[in-house]
């Protein structure tokens, strides 16, 4: 078995699609599995501020178009003898992943509405909690379903990481994924710094964050205490000794919950809204649909009422603790190897 994962990365749509890839592939590792991610310049660029990257990477020209795409895909299989493609990405429609289905013996999809036509693949990732319902039965019929909590994908420090008693953490950890493309960040530090300057704040910013430098000028200019930690290679270890976390509602609310740490999660992109508003019913953390709205003040008044009233966020805190563990890792990478012995 040799996999090849399609996917990107950049400043517009995050680092979400290429972190849960990233997942897979240290899951896969653990079999020694060869594992190819073909990217575009700028996602490379992002992967290689990574530490203990798994997989190799090839960078596709430049000039290629989408529909041109599968060709030289193909033929990068080809020489590498991969017969399993990994896709995950909004841009891949139904007629890219037929032409690429023709090419490799299994098509795995991450997926997360399903509202993009027939899926063509033989097995289909979605952790939301209502992913049955999406009715993956009729754009897949044939595939292998991994839908569900179950199939919750973590990098590998976050299964290794034991969540941090309530006592011993003390941080409110700013975190709107790895670039915050809507540039949330900056306005919900200048409301804590009008609101409640006397809370100190970790600013945690991702590789592909563009607004440093007025980051940074802030942070000069103002009285508030504020840790700033750009591109962290850490990330479990901070959400375990975080009381409350503000985040991009996006593969990090998972990473968020393995930790058992409070959150409010804010809904930036259509494709987040599912899986969000499914997660706070469960209480450990609420969920703000900012799809339409800039305007982060209410939502940091709420986030300074439950920091002083710390009883709300324990109850989060134990809400958390109640859920069953499940290593999605180890159930995605068992029903891999069904695929295999399917056609053995």
């Amino acid at each position: 078995m040799k996999v090849l994962y399609r996917v990107d990365a950049g400043n517009q749509i995050g680092l979400g699609h290429l972190m849960r890839c990233q997942a897979l592939a240290q899951a896969l590792a653990h079999d020694s599995i060869e594992q190819i991610f073909v990217v575009k310049e700028q996602t490379q660029q992002l992967i290689q501020t990574q530490h203990s990257w798994q997989g190799k990477s090839l960078v596709m020209p430049d000039n290629i178009e989408l529909a041109q795409e599968v060709d030289w895909i193909t033929l990068q299989a080809r020489l590498a003898d991969a017969d399993y493609v990994v896709l995950d990405g909004y841009q891949f429609t139904q007629g890219y992943r037929n032409q690429l289905k023709q090419h490799f013996r299994f098509l795995i999809l991450f997926d997360d509405n399903n509202n993009s036509g027939d899926l063509h693949a033989d097995l289909v990732i979605n952790a939301a909690q209502n992913a049955t319902s999406l009715g993956y039965e009729k754009t897949a019929p044939a595939a292998i379903a991994c839908l569900g909590s179950d199939f919750h994908l973590l990098r590998q420090e976050f299964y290794v990481a034991q969540p941090l008693k309530w006592h011993l953490r003390h941080a409110l950890t700013i975190m709107l994924g790895g670039s915050d493309p809507f540039n949330f960040t900056l306005p919900i530090i200048e409301a804590f710094n009008r609101l409640a300057a006397d809370i100190p704040l970790r600013v945690i910013t991702g590789a592909a964050y563009q607004k440093q430098d007025e980051l940074q000028g802030f942070m000069q200019s103002s009285a508030q205490a504020i840790q700033h930690i750009h591109d962290c290679q850490n990330m479990a270890d901070m959400f375990n000794h975080t009381r409350l976390a503000i985040s991009a509602a996006g593969g990090s609310q998972f990473e968020l919950q393995a930790c058992c740490t409070p959150s409010f999660l804010l809904v930036v992109a259509d494709n987040q809204l599912n899986a969000t508003q499914q997660a706070a019913k469960n209480g450990h953390c609420l969920a703000f649909d900012m799809r339409n709205n800039a305007d982060v003040v209410p939502m940091v008044k709420q986030a300074i009422d439950y920091w002083r009233h710390d009883n709300k966020l324990q109850q989060m805190h134990q809400q958390l603790l109640a859920l069953p563990y499940t290593n999605g890792a180890v159930n995605i990478v068992e029903a891999i190897y069904q695929l295999d012995r399917k056609t053995a």
